[in-house]
């Protein structure tokens, strides 16, 4: 079959994900033998990375990807909230998620649970929808615990925030409100201009209680994270949820479910301080996706996991990906580029917000962000 990725480039698809699904086969065949079993899941990896980098938007190859990361229940849970939030999603995840979760949340833990743990099962709660109440009290336990463990993210930082906004779609389902707006298409131009008010009424599906549970979740950890000042590894996690924020902000109908909720104030003062590192103001206040100049314009590496999910489809330019292999990405140490590509993509997000004026404001004259006072709600 590697030959015929060499014969019939054509079908090179079909053929790589044919490996990934022949290297699963293997590992399941290597169970007694670490060494043979760790080589085919890297060789599987690979393959299944080749063939998302090509189709970014099939949900089965994330699954796949999933089957390869069980060394890493965060990256596991990762793949398969991805599988279910793209453009064809794979619909037999949700039955592989709820078996991922039953197993971590069986699992007996001795002494204290770290912060993965205790994210894991927080959504295992929510995904089964059996104890609202435990549900709040270990998001609430969680929360308050991710800013004082930002110091070990780099990685970890972009994939807790994609899930995050993948439960904040109720993974995937069909009745979530934010994700049938989503897929009735982007927003006409112009709807940024009619009354959001209005269009509240008219178009806004009706949340249900696991969106609500969700949506608080979400917005607790968005007001910890955006509200402090801390390592610089937590970028990634912030870069994600502007990306959120900013597709969302296309759709009034959809910020009418989370506008209310989402902590505005502290995501201004988060841009403000930003703001005193700004590499360029001409390139935050451009319209072209900012990008360092010192590189060929390599992608991020939360760029690599955000791709193909449905909110991120109008986020990257048509070629930002082209001359990339799916084996680059690879997060590696944090390097000064990272950092003020982050700090400049989050600025260049606040700004693309701040166009309506109905969340954020930003002044030109002064660089400043300011946040809607009707909008800058406490929880």
């Amino acid at each position: 079959m590697v030959l015929l990725c060499q014969m019939a480039p054509d079908f090179e698809d079909v053929w790589n994900e044919h490996l990934g699904d022949l290297g699963v086969y293997r590992i399941a065949m290597e169970e007694d033998h670490f060494e043979n079993r760790r080589a085919w899941t890297s060789t599987t990896r690979q393959w299944y990375s080749k063939a998302s980098h090509r189709s970014p938007s099939i949900g089965r190859l994330y699954h796949g990807l999933a089957t390869c990361a069980k060394a890493n229940t965060l990256e596991q849970l990762f793949f398969y909230t991805k599988s279910l939030c793209v453009r064809v999603p794979f619909l037999d995840a949700r039955d592989s998620l709820a078996t991922f979760f039953k197993q971590n949340m069986d699992e007996e833990v001795t002494g204290a649970m770290d912060i993965t743990t205790v994210f894991v099962r927080t959504h295992g709660l929510l995904f089964s929808e059996k104890d609202h109440n435990q549900f709040i009290a270990q998001s609430e336990v969680l929360t308050e615990h991710l800013a004082a463990s930002a110091c070990q993210w780099t990685e970890d930082g972009y994939h807790i925030s994609i899930v995050l906004h993948c439960a904040l779609l109720e993974y995937g389902s069909e009745r979530n409100p934010m994700m049938r707006i989503i897929k009735q298409g982007r927003a006409e131009e112009g709807d940024l201009a009619m009354s959001h008010t209005q269009k509240a009424d008219e178009m806004t599906p009706d949340p249900n209680q696991k969106f609500n549970l969700a949506l608080g979740f979400v917005s607790r950890a968005h007001r910890a994270m955006f509200g402090s000042t801390g390592d610089e590894k937590t970028y990634s996690y912030l870069h994600v949820a502007l990306v959120f924020l900013h597709h969302m902000s296309q759709f009034p109908n959809a910020m009418a479910l989370v506008g209310n909720t989402m902590p505005w104030r502290e995501i201004c003062s988060f841009l403000n301080r930003t703001m005193q590192s700004c590499s360029s103001v001409q390139k935050i206040e451009s319209d072209d996706l900012p990008h360092s100049v010192s590189r060929d314009a390599r992608p991020l590496p939360e760029d690599f996991a955000l791709r193909g999910l449905l909110w991120t489809e109008t986020y990257y330019p048509d070629e930002w990906f082209s001359k990339i292999g799916a084996d680059t990405n690879k997060t590696g140490r944090l390097t000064s580029w990272m950092l003020q590509e982050r700090m400049d993509r989050c600025l260049w997000l606040g700004c693309r917000i701040a166009k309506s004026g109905v969340w954020l404001q930003y002044d030109k004259t002064v660089g400043r962000f300011r946040a809607n006072s009707r909008f800058d709600a406490e929880l």
